[in-house]
């Protein structure tokens, strides 16, 4: 990127070749290592011929040190390999399997990033040239400008023009609705989603692959994904219609609420099947290929199924479910290979954390970012993390003071008990569980805390009737939003890649950065549900559109609109960009003559009324909604 935006300015705008230092063989490697200095760590002042000397040398000692990590952690990687390999041939389980296979792709990518970076080094030592070890995240920069934007003249400001225009974040692993279900003796209620964003479709754990999206960037031209979403949107269909209630199927459920028909809670969909849960606990598999009903996922006659969870990292679907055996009591876990359910077998996947007591108030949090399930057994009050890809168990944390976690990309946060004018705080590895940072933050005395949530180094503090306080933990630096101009919101959503998240306060969502700063207010997306919860609610991979369910005419009132409709809007813009509403004439039920097409009894309208769970499957182009009938929608 940077040899990308040093080239135009040499050629484009020669008028503007800064005089070079001693330093640097050319004007191009001056100018590349400026636009480094500024799509890093952003135009706070202008470069000296000193700083790109330093960026240079810090660049080479970053890369020696990377190599040192390396061969450590290659050699490491030997050890634990040799030992899968020895533990395979003797017993050749899946969770053996898996770990020997992970280990080895693991390996590759640490050779492969090795080679790479010893290459960098030789070429920056041989030739005198500064190392390409910095690239921005825009190397497609030039295909994103359009046509009548205006260069600013002098180069350096056209350099920090470009970086705010189009600078896209360094990639951070996101978290697919982390999931934190505590054990209630209630079925179906305690729900908690912690946080926002789905994986990639085909996402892998390949740092590779993770270091080329985030120097390529994703998100290309905005104009062209704005355009390319509204024509992606724009001829939807109601193309099938499944049903979660079977009274044929149901003569094995012992509890009589089972048996009733009730409103879908949650959708998931995996590998061309979509999974639907009803509220009364029985959850329904139906295949898009067949568009019939496979299974149901009880596999015992008492169980009440609460949530479920899709594992990309062994393609399998874990339900947390409670017994009428146990009295609702306890959370039990359980992994089915995506595959097995396809063939109609739900009972071929095995239990899962059964040493752990799961019982009120305990919880279990599946948590897609790191790759970690978090466990609190409240009868030996111990917190577990454990691998989501083998689900062995990692290390554990015993503090009978610690009040609450939070998880976030590679840390977590220990909340604890509150002191009279302070609550200690401290900032784990998510990896091996070690304390990273401990200190107190002050709070006003005799004043409840609204949240405290954790975004990377940020941490949002709020009180009741006081200001939004977000402390960077790295340097202490305290930015604080007035509390006229940010309420208290009922949900958060994290955007790891853009560096923003969502509030979600009276039907109402709002896009704010780390700053303070409200970036976005949405023009037509006023929530049907004012308890908003994120079964209704999906952001794109990309992170740049919003799919609710939505009043389809925001300023009528509960009682005169009974039919909602399902907006899209972009979220760095606020945007409506499509609208599937039950009024619009092209929005209607597609042909019944194709082969496998389901019966469908609902009109479009009826399709569109009290929806309580929405799905985007981005793969299909297809949404998915579920009602309080328990029909699910296609």
């Amino acid at each position: 990127m940077a040899e990308e935006i040093g080239d135009y300015i040499l050629k484009a705008r020669p008028h503007l070749e800064p005089k070079v230092p001693e330093k640097f063989p050319s004007a191009m490697h001056y100018v590349c290592t400026l636009v480094d200095l500024v799509l890093e760590d952003g135009p706070l002042r202008m470069p000296t011929p000193k700083d790109a000397e330093q960026e240079v040398e810090r660049a080479r000692a970053s890369m020696i040190r990377k190599i040192s990590t390396y061969e450590a952690l290659l050699q490491t990687l030997k050890d634990e390999l040799k030992k899968a390999d020895q533990a395979l041939n003797l017993c050749a389980t899946p969770e053996a399997v898996i770990r020997t296979r992970t280990l080895v792709e693991d390996n590759e990518v640490l050779a492969t990033m090795k080679d790479e970076t010893l290459g960098h080094i030789k070429i920056g030592t041989s030739q005198g040239k500064l190392p390409d070890v910095l690239p921005s995240p825009l190397l497609i920069l030039r295909t994103r400008c359009d046509t009548q934007f205006r260069f600013p003249q002098p180069s350096f400001f056209f350099v920090c023009h470009l970086a705010r225009r189009f600078k896209t974040p360094t990639l951070s692993r996101h978290r697919m609705e982390a999931r934190k279900i505590a054990a209630s003796p209630r079925p179906c209620s305690g729900r908690r989603v912690v946080a926002g964003k789905r994986q990639r479709i085909g996402d892998t754990t390949n740092c590779v692959r993770k270091l080329q999206r985030r120097e390529i960037g994703t998100s290309g031209n905005r104009a062209f994904n704005i355009s390319n979403a509204q024509e992606k949107f724009r001829n939807f269909q109601l193309q099938e219609e499944f049903d979660t209630y079977d009274p044929k199927a149901h003569w094995f459920l012992k509890l009589q609420f089972l048996k009733k028909r009730s409103k879908i809670i949650e959708i998931v969909a995996a590998r061309d099947i979509v999974f639907a849960l009803a509220q009364s606990g029985v959850c329904a598999a139906f295949s898009r290929e067949a568009n019939k009903k496979i299974c149901f996922l009880n596999i015992s006659p008492d169980e009440v199924i609460r949530s479920l969870f899709y594992n990309k990292n062994n393609d399998s679907l874990i339900t947390v479910s409670v017994y009428a055996s146990d009295n609702f009591s306890s959370l039990k876990c359980r992994t089915t290979p995506i595959e097995y359910i396809r063939r109609g077998q739900p009972d071929a996947g095995f239990a899962l954390f059964e040493s752990e007591s799961l019982k009120w108030p305990g919880f279990v949090e599946f948590d897609d970012v790191n790759g970690k399930v978090l466990t609190y057994s409240a009868q030996d009050g111990i917190y577990k993390v454990f691998d989501l890809k083998n689900y062995t168990m990692l290390y554990s944390i015993s503090d009978e003071h610690v009040q609450e976690i939070k998880i976030s990309p590679g840390i977590m946060l220990l909340i604890f008990d509150r002191a009279s004018g302070h609550v200690p705080l401290k900032i784990l590895s998510i990896e091996d569980g070690t304390v990273l940072k401990a200190f107190n933050h002050l709070l006003h005395r005799n004043k409840k805390v609204d949240f405290i949530e954790q975004f990377n180094e940020k941490l949002l503090v709020k009180q009741e009737n006081e200001n939004l306080q977000i402390l960077d933990v790295r340097n202490a630096q305290l930015t604080e939003v007035s509390r006229t101009e940010f309420m208290t919101p009922s949900a958060f959503i994290f955007l790891y890649e853009n560096q923003l998240f969502l509030t979600f306060r009276n039907r109402t969502v709002a896009v704010w950065n780390f700053r303070g700063e409200l970036v976005t207010s949405f023009e037509d997306h006023l929530l049907w549900h004012p308890d908003c919860n994120t079964n209704n609610i999906y952001i794109t991979s990309d992170q740049d559109l919003i799919i609710s369910y939505c009043k389809a005419h925001p300023h009528s009132s509960d009682e005169e609109e009974n039919v909602g409709s399902i907006n899209i809007s972009n979220i760095l813009t606020g945007k409506c960009l499509a609208k599937i509403r039950a009024n619009d004439p092209n929005v209607q039920i597609s042909p019944r003559n194709r082969p496998n097409a389901s019966s469908i009894r609902s009109t479009v309208q009826e399709a569109l009324e009290d929806i309580t769970a929405l799905f985007y499957d981005e793969e299909r182009n297809e949404i998915y909604t579920g009602n309080r009938h328990g029909l699910v929608h296609v």
